[in-house]
């Protein structure tokens, strides 16, 4: 557990996410607290945006995002994706599979909106679907720095980006 204050939290992965010991999420539910984290949105633990973090196993947010032919489908009630802003961190997919990712309306749009040193690698995306009102939209993510480095990752679904730099 962390020590915050007086009392004491116990987070749901393992790790304390640091290079050595990173978060291990192994649930969607792990997969959006090491967002409130990196974001400094968590109720009760410091922001890190240079947080690290493996994937234990394919993780399922949401199931048949999209039809057959890749549309969104229209008769789903989806769980909304928490875009990590900023990340400073590694992220290691461990060749696992984050299926149902769903961002709809956003100004921005990807798993990860800004990557700035970071590395996010070994990770695929299916069954997914992104929408962006202005740009910058990506998969996996939507502006880097030229020190990140995405290797060995992938993206299935549905991308739509209004205006410019969509990847």
């Amino acid at each position: 557990c962390l020590m915050l204050g007086i009392g004491c939290k116990m987070l749901a992965m393992n790790g304390t996410g640091t290079a050595e010991d990173p978060y291990q999420i192994s649930t969607a539910d792990e997969l959006y607290e090491f967002a409130s984290i990196v974001n400094g949105s968590h109720a009760s633990i410091e922001a890190n945006v240079a947080a690290c973090a493996v994937i234990m196993n394919d993780i399922v947010i949401n199931e048949n995002v999209l039809d057959s032919v890749g549309n969104l489908r229209s008769d789903g009630s989806f769980r909304s994706w928490t875009i990590i802003d900023r990340f400073e961190g590694v992220l290691d997919g461990k060749n696992h599979v984050i299926r149902g990712l769903y961002v709809s309306g956003a100004d921005k749009a990807g798993f990860i909106m800004h990557m700035v040193g970071a590395e996010v690698r070994n990770l695929g995306f299916e069954d997914s679907y992104l929408t962006s009102e202005s740009g910058r939209c990506g998969g996996i993510c939507g502006h880097s720095r030229a020190s990140s480095t995405i290797r060995n990752c992938y993206y299935i679904g549905s991308l739509n980006c209004g205006g410019r730099e969509v990847g």
